[in-house]
């Protein structure tokens, strides 16, 4: 089974929707909808439920860049996950 692997590169909150929209890194694996990746910044453990992908058919190919509506846990500010490496679980 592949490990799913990839880097937070920048977030912008959107707080009216309850939702974050992240830039990341794909370092290995793919990235769907429902997945749920868990990462830790600054000591504490952070969670993202993965609410959309935007490339066409809703899944990211491996060693790319890609656009993801996010719901983040633990983490504020959102920000703070800029860098993080998240592996889905």
């Amino acid at each position: 089974m592949t490990t799913i692997l990839f880097r937070v590169l920048h977030v912008h909150p959107l707080p009216t929707l309850g939702v974050t929209i992240a830039a990341v890194d794909v370092l290995s694996g793919v990235v769907a909808p429902g997945a749920r990746a868990y990462g830790s910044v600054a000591g504490k453990p952070v969670e993202m439920l993965v609410r959309s992908v935007a490339l066409e058919g809703g899944r990211s190919r491996v060693d790319g860049t890609v656009t993801l509506q996010v719901e983040l846990s633990g983490a504020e500010p959102p920000a703070a996950v800029e860098g993080a490496v998240f592996e889905v679980r």
